[in-house]
């Protein structure tokens, strides 16, 4: 089901996720153990065997902020949405570029990205998320960012945006950067990366965080390429918030 207006503008804009007889195809076509044989078939018994090796990089703790999980989706609810197909002729170099583009949007409030309907993240762990009760009570209703990473989908995605509409104010702004090259992983036309919006310290060459409140009213913008249609696509942000370092007075 689709989030209401302005949440999400998903459902105005007829999107297919909304409707389950227009549902081409995406994320929930594929819930673990679905399984689609004909009537005739024997489900095969599983034959791969694989591994995965991690390296995990740690520092001694010297009174480091400790961060919180906080997390939005620009489709509200859903977690994926589909990109139409433009109706223009996207091929064609004249024609106008933002007519191949599409635009979803979603409004809400800074205690959203901690408590919403989904916690401070898909099938989180409670335990990561953010004390919203603390937040209210010893800050003032007041906490800062530290990191924000907008998960898309390559090779239809442009940019997300993170927009504070009480000062106008662009909080973070991730855009997909393409491979201009022929070496792997730096081919024309391939996304080489989407990098995050990172605040810290002056001493470390950083922006300092943005100060938000449980109710500062935000809004993330998504533009795709629609030169084709996708389905399963995705528009998240994967972000990291820490409570004050002073109580405000």
């Amino acid at each position: 089901m689709c989030a209401p207006f302005p949440t999400s503008n998903l459902i105005t804009t007829h999107n297919a996720i909304c409707n389950i007889s227009r549902y081409g195809g995406g994320l929930y076509c594929c819930h673990d153990k679905s399984v689609l044989l004909d009537a005739d078939q024997k489900q095969p018994e599983p034959t791969d065997t694989w591994r995965m090796k991690y390296r995990f990089y740690y520092e001694d703790y010297t009174n480091q902020a400790n961060t919180f999980r906080v997390w939005w989706s620009t489709e509200a609810y859903n977690n994926e949405y589909d990109i139409p197909k433009s109706t223009a002729d996207c091929l064609n170099p004249a024609t106008d570029p933002e007519d191949c583009v599409h635009t979803i949007r979603s409004e809400f409030k800074g205690v959203d990205m901690l408590s919403g309907g989904s916690g401070c993240m898909v099938s989180g762990d409670g335990a990561a998320c953010g004390n919203v009760t603390r937040i209210r009570n010893e800050y003032g209703g007041l906490f800062r960012l530290t990191y924000a990473a907008f998960h898309c989908h390559a090779p239809a995605c442009m940019t997300g945006e993170l927009w504070n509409r009480d000062t106008g104010e662009l909080v973070c702004r991730n855009t997909a950067l393409y491979g201009n090259g022929t070496e792997p992983l730096d081919e024309k036309g391939y996304v080489v990366g989407i990098p995050p919006c990172v605040w810290g310290s002056a001493e470390e060459g950083l922006a300092p965080p943005p100060i938000l409140h449980l109710d500062t009213n935000l809004t993330t913008i998504k533009r795709g390429n629609s030169t084709n249609g996708h389905w399963g696509v995705m528009s998240l942000w994967q972000m990291r918030a820490a409570y004050l370092e002073h109580k405000p007075n």
